[in-house]
């Protein structure tokens, strides 16, 4: 048998890795359009980019009045239409804007209205507790308000919640802050111990905040809509505050 020297494997080995290189390139260059009339094939994601009535897309007409897309074709996503059934249940009434909701241990729901409260909803959503006292200041204008909340993962522990929401800044600004606090459940139900651990920096005046100064009669602090939009370069490096 004829012996290779190194130099003549180290060679062949190369040939094998261009070779199978070679082949992995052309496995994933793209193939030729399909013939004009001729059957897609299946794709991922719902359906084919582009235009047309294609099936798996959403051919709707947009429901936004006065939006232009970004692009043509921006608005089509993708939509699966399976035929199920929904029992739609109403579990408790007398809600003002539900946004968030997490199940307490015991079957209780903790659910939080857009205007700034908190509540606590019976297992069987036929009663409904005043508002959690113990809460920070929300700021309700636009789409701001007392957002999510969720438990602790050691809640059966420590009780913990943690909760975001728009917090209200001086002059008219606002900025999304998350907050944490111990849950005390009862006739009067509340949060100890709450702490601030998140604020979005620099605050900013909305638009939102800015037609309601307006609608008022007063309007935004120079001062806070100057701190709004000029940031200095350790500000721009760092948007966003935790607390441990």
């Amino acid at each position: 048998m004829k012996r290779i020297s190194k130099a003549g494997a180290a060679a062949l080995a190369a040939f094998a890795l261009a070779a199978a290189t070679a082949v992995a390139v052309a496995a994933q260059q793209p193939g030729p359009p399909p013939a004009q009339g001729a059957p897609a094939g299946p794709r991922r994601g719902g359906g084919p980019p582009g235009g047309g009535p294609e099936d798996g897309m959403n051919v709707r007409p947009p429901n936004g009045t006065g939006q232009t897309p970004a692009f043509a074709g921006q608005t089509r996503a993708p939509e699966q239409k399976l035929g199920v059934a929904f029992d739609v249940v109403t579990v408790s009434e007398g809600l003002v804007n539900p946004w968030g909701l997490a199940f307490l241990p015991n079957g209780k729901i903790l659910v939080t209205e857009r205007p700034g409260r908190l509540r606590v909803v019976s297992a069987d959503g036929k009663q409904m507790s005043e508002p959690v006292a113990g809460l920070p200041a929300v700021d309700p204008r636009g789409q701001g308000g007392l957002l999510d909340v969720a438990l602790d993962p050691a809640f059966p522990n420590n009780q913990l919640i943690y909760w975001s929401y728009a917090e209200l800044r001086d002059g008219g600004a606002n900025n999304t802050a998350v907050a944490r606090g111990r849950f005390v459940d009862g006739a009067a139900p509340k949060v100890e111990n709450v702490q601030v651990i998140f604020h979005q920096a620099p605050s900013l005046i909305s638009r939102a905040a800015d037609r309601h100064c307006r609608k008022s009669g007063r309007k935004p602090n120079s001062a806070a809509a100057g701190r709004a939009t000029k940031r200095s370069p350790e500000r721009e490096n760092r948007l966003a505050k935790f607390s441990s």
